[in-house]
This record gives C-alpha cells, structure tokens and sequence, in this order.
C-alpha cells in the first residue's frame, strides 16, 4: 500500500514469489532469494523496511549501490518522511544524523557497507541497543555472493558479519536475515545456509536463470592500437546508454579522454578513486540520461539500475565469471 502509485504490477512471477515469500518469513528465520540481474530485488529490502515498525539494515558492497538504493527506495515508498530511508558511507557527513534517528527510532532502512557497520563504535553502539529494545527487525546482506568470494583475503569484514549476526540473535532472537543475489552456485549456497542459519530455520527462492536480452561478441586485436581503434570504432556503431569497463581508475582516465578526442562529448568515469559527492551526482546525472556513456572500474557495478543500458563493453578480461555476469547484467534491465 506504500509503494508508488505507478507501480502497478510486478517484474515477474519470480518476483512476485520471492517477495511474497520474505515478507512470509518467519521471525528468527533466515532465506537466499536468487534473482537474476534486474530481476527487482531492491523491491524486496524495500517491502521489509515497511513491513512492520522498526529498523532494516541492508548491507552493500560498494558506495555506488548503497546511493543507488537510497534514491530508488525514496522513489518507490509514497508518503514518507524525508529521513525515514538514509545511507551511510564514509566522508557523506551523514553519520550524527543517522545515530539520532536510530535513537528516535525514526530510522526505517539504514543502507551501509559491512567496515562501517562492524567498525565504527559509534555505529556499533546505537544498533546494540536498537537490537536490545527489539527495534532492529531485519538484516539484509545484498550481493550475498561476495561473503564468500571476497571475505577470505578482500574486505575481511564480509566473513566478520557472521559472528556479529549470531549476537544480535543472543538478545533479539526474532531478527530475520535475507540474503540476495543473483549469483550463487551449490558451493556458496552451501556455505551462506552455514554462516547464516541455525537449527534449520533457512528457506531458499531460487528463481535464478539465465538472461536472455545479452547478445555476447568476443573481438580480438593484435595489438594494442588497434584495441583502441576498434573500442572507438564500437562506440561508433553500438546503440546507447553505454557502459565500457575497464580494470584502474587511470585506464578509465584514459579511455575517457579517447572517447571524447573521438567526438563524444557526454562520457563520463566512475572508479575507485571517484569520491563519494561525485559519485552520488554521477548516478543522478546518469539515471536523468545527462550523459551517454561512463567509463567505470568494478567499482560502478552490483546493483546499479539504470533500465535502458543497451551495450556494455568489457575493455579487458574481469577476474571471476560472477563478476563478469553482473556487469554485463547492468544492461538490458527493462528487458530489451
């Protein structure tokens, strides 16, 4: 009853399914929701926030999905409160706000990245006791997958939410855990139903299929001229908005400058070294359609939505075929 009036139907029945099925969920239990790029899992975070009164925390990998989030879940939720629905990263200024809405208990989805949930003290503090007094209802760990592929030597603090979890339980044994993604294999699920489940209360929606929209070319050069010539050439006869990912922030620096020497004017680059006010701006500015094209390090990758992307060129080979199906997954969301 609180989603925009101009959502009128959902993606699909795998949707449907998986959000009926969460928000059915119940309390103390965990659940794997397995959608494919695209598939509306943001629509899930946001039905729990609503659900009931309380706390949702959703825990994301990169700062470009946690401001991805909270723009979306604020379009989606009519009739708020401006700071019912805020994220945290570091350097946004945000974080005295965020502290003093837990303690009114005003704060309805807190989207932040697991360093600042596990290591800031401050931030420690008001969620022990939001737990305490039960107003923590739910966790979700979006892009669940990365507990595993990362924490073991990448952002260790993935594997640390484990430990954490199992002593909000010790005092709030109803707080329901949903883990999303749009990858995970047998191994993985395996070990999430181990890290986040006990005593048999986990549930799976596995509605995870292969995209139909992508149209896969694999183009090979001789040498790195003509890897540029043909990059530009792409650009050239290949439809927009476009994403063209590349491995540093000093290669997309470049590639950008190659592009605009070609004539393109609207490129833009989104990258580890982007810093947190432009990168919020950047993802306005693209979801407004102010620019064609961003050149983007992994960085600018999980979860961000943006439904018309019509090409997404890989400039080099990425490290895991999950990473190189969420990327590719940034196209081709409306379904075209």
């Amino acid at each position: 009853k609180l989603l925009n009036k101009s959502f009128k139907e959902f993606n699909s029945e795998a949707q449907k399914l998986s959000l009926l099925g969460i928000l059915r969920l119940p309390q103390g239990f965990s659940a794997l929701t397995v959608l494919p790029t695209g598939g509306g899992k943001s629509l899930i975070t946001q039905a729990l926030a609503y659900q009931q009164e309380g706390l949702t925390i959703s825990i994301v990998p990169t700062i470009s999905l946690a401001q991805d989030q909270e723009i979306a879940a604020k379009a989606a939720i009519d009739r708020i409160a401006s700071q019912e629905i805020m994220c945290y990263s570091s350097g946004s200024g945000k974080l005295s706000d965020i502290v003093t809405l837990i303690e009114q208990k005003k704060l309805r989805l807190l989207i932040i990245s697991p360093e600042a949930l596990i290591r800031n003290k401050e931030f420690a503090a008001v969620i022990k006791k939001a737990n305490e007094d039960h107003y923590l209802k739910n966790l979700v760990i979006d892009e669940a997958h990365i507990v595993v592929e990362w924490g073991d030597y990448f952002r260790t603090d993935y594997q640390a939410l484990e430990p954490w979890r199992r002593r909000l339980l010790a005092s709030n044994s109803g707080l329901r855990t949903v883990l999303l993604s749009a990858t995970v294999n047998k191994k993985t699920e395996h070990l999430l139903k181990g890290m986040f489940s006990e005593d048999n209360n986990w549930v799976e929606f596995r509605c995870d299929k292969l995209r139909r929209e992508p149209r896969y070319s694999i183009i090979k050069t001789g040498s790195h001229l003509k890897k540029k010539e043909k990059l530009i050439e792409l650009i050239y006869k290949l439809p927009f908005p476009l994403i063209v990912y590349t491995e540093r922030p000093d290669r997309a620096e470049k590639i950008k400058n190659w592009i605009r020497e070609a004539g393109f004017v609207g490129v833009e680059t989104y990258t580890g070294d982007t810093n947190t006010r432009d990168r919020e701006d950047l993802l306005i500015r693209w979801k407004k359609n102010e620019f064609e094209i961003m050149v983007a390090t992994s960085a600018f990758g999980m979860g961000v939505d943006k439904p018309d992307v019509r090409t997404v060129i890989h400039e080099f080979v990425p490290d895991t075929p999950n990473l190189f199906y969420q990327e590719l997954g940034r196209g081709g969301r409306d379904g075209a």
